[in-house]
């Protein structure tokens, strides 16, 4: 660090209008103000995303109305219907940057180890802890209790020694469960298709139906309080960041007034903000600490979504019938041809909402669908190379960040230049995890940094 010592001697020594000791003062304040500048800037720009995405919705109503208004087949309607889809594509496609942009800027402040994230995260959802936890006397000698039993279990220590490579084995083993268990329930939110519930000699339909009646109301329910968490812990980020005033009422006030909108007024917008407030969190989570186990988990994770459109069949591909004597499998005519083609329909068509999907809607219409996970997988990448960043500063070299976001955005543009795959669903990981390697790759090669990069481990940083 000499040579950032002696450069900001050397730009003190030059300001005539600044005092010696002050000069000293802010010199080790920070040993380099350009970086934390910088990022102030980044995460401002995605923080202002958050707030004006939502706003900036209007639009889409706007322009639908203009275009109806237009002669029918004219080249002006054709021109405003094309801006419309255009502009309903990039909109989508900026929503899920924004997550993973916000994800990478908080999650790059949160502790490298798994055990103490979780717990710092937990903590964070449930309460309103300080958010300069390291400096906060007060805040270290007084835990909730919930926090404390959670360090006096041992939890947080045992899940600090799991390896970064068994962390990327688990993580796409977790989520393919986590599809299994959404198929599984499919059936118990929408009856099976040809299949007489009702029918005594079949006790097994009887109980679906009873579930299919009750569970929805209880998931809503249970979807309705936990986004809500979700969702306040955003809007107290978005205050504090913005400087607004930081009061648990103003919280609590907004996340359930948008929750609600969510949930019992079916306001996309308001959807989409608290898909974003579990997404951005959820990535925070589940970050690796180093980057070869980063590659290796998208690449299985990528694998398990091209798996789950074009090998896995659907949850209602085939729907057990029973006759008097004997059970057999038929198909049904289903319009989801793969696994997570049945669960994002299913959450599409539901009647209540259900969190996972990001959407964009034209009129009534649906315009557009991306999966949480395809914001979430990808935050890998970005939190780490956002934590290099950090680690490397200075402000004369390559954002690594920088260059994986415009990774993802090319990666999920490209998307729209696959062919079309029915209803069946499109990977998009497959498109836009090798787009952002790939991006973040080649920049760190030319740029001399690749070896460091491979090498970098968050837990011990300059």
């Amino acid at each position: 660090n000499d040579n950032i010592i002696a450069k900001n001697y050397f730009r003190c020594d030059n300001k005539n209008s600044v005092s010696w000791e002050n000069c000293e003062m802010k010199l080790f304040e920070s040993p380099n103000s350009e970086v934390k500048n910088n990022n102030e800037r980044q995460i401002n720009v995605f923080n202002s995303l958050m707030i004006t995405l939502p706003v900036s919705s209007l639009i889409f109503p706007t322009l639908l109305n203009f275009a109806k208004s237009l002669p029918p087949n004219s080249s002006e309607q054709l021109a405003v219907v094309t801006a419309l889809f255009v502009s309903n594509r990039v909109y989508l496609y900026m929503l899920s940057a924004t997550i993973v942009g916000l994800a990478a800027m908080r999650g790059s402040g949160d502790s490298p180890q798994l055990g103490q994230r979780i717990t710092d995260l937990t903590e964070e959802l449930l309460y309103r802890p300080s958010f300069e936890r390291e400096k906060d006397d007060d805040y270290k000698s007084d835990k909730p209790a919930v926090i404390k039993n959670i360090k006096d279990s041992g939890l947080k220590e045992s899940l600090d020694q799991v390896s970064n490579e068994a962390q990327a084995v688990v993580l796409p083993i977790l989520v393919s469960i986590l599809l299994a268990l959404s198929m599984f329930s499919i059936p118990f939110w929408n009856k099976i298709t040809g299949v007489n519930l009702t029918d005594e000699t079949n006790p097994i339909f009887d109980i679906q139906e009873l579930i299919s009646k009750i569970l929805p109301q209880i998931s809503q329910v249970w979807y309705a309080f936990l986004l809500a968490l979700f969702t306040r812990s955003e809007v107290r980020r978005l205050n504090n960041e913005f400087g607004v005033m930081d009061y648990a009422l103003v919280d609590w006030t907004v996340a359930i007034g948008v929750t609600c909108l969510a949930f019992f007024y079916k306001v996309w917008v308001a959807q989409n903000f608290v898909n974003m407030a579990l997404a951005i969190l959820v990535a925070r989570a589940i970050q690796l600490g180093n980057f070869p186990a980063i590659v290796g988990a998208l690449t299985l994770l990528t694998i398990y979504d091209v798996s789950s459109v074009f090998l896995i069949p659907a949850a209602n591909a085939w729907a057990m019938v029973a006759d008097s004597q004997s059970s057999s499998m038929i198909a049904d005519a289903s319009p989801a041809a793969s696994a997570m083609g049945s669960v994002a329909i299913q959450k599409l068509t539901s009647g209540n909402f259900q969190p996972g999907l990001l959407v964009t809607k034209i009129g009534n219409q649906l315009g557009g669908s991306l999966g949480l996970g395809d914001a979430v997988f990808p935050s890998l990448l970005s939190t780490f190379v956002r934590r290099f960043d950090m680690d490397q500063g200075g402000d004369d070299r390559v954002s690594l960040f920088a260059v994986s976001i415009a990774g993802y955005l090319i990666g999920c543009f490209a998307c729209e230049f696959a062919p079309l795959i029915s209803t069946s669903g499109l990977p998009a990981l497959i498109f836009i995890i090798p787009s952002m390697l790939g991006a973040v790759l080649v920049a760190s090669f030319v740029s001399g940094e690749l070896a460091e990069l491979w090498e970098f481990d968050p837990n011990v940083q300059k």
